[in-house]
């Protein structure tokens, strides 16, 4: 019996293994699916508002001080 024992323990270890494998690689595609989200979806839309936000402020400064920008630059 100790023979079949160990061929037991082995295949449970190997499922171990194996799932412990399967997992990390899940993980893994994971990550990479949330970065590729981030870096397509998520970035260019955070770039859009902010691009229009300093903008807005931008010409909103310029229009209340329009002497202010000559006088600077001279």
């Amino acid at each position: 019996m100790p023979p079949s024992q160990a061929s037991i323990d082995d295949f449970s270890t190997y499922d171990s293994e194996e799932e412990y494998r399967l997992a990390q690689q899940e993980w893994e595609e994971t990550v990479q699916q949330l970065h590729l989200l981030v870096s397509v979806v998520i970035l260019p839309f955070v770039g859009k508002y902010l691009g229009r936000r300093w903008s807005q402020w931008d010409i909103s400064h310029r229009e209340l001080q329009p002497m202010r920008a000559i006088f600077v630059l001279d």
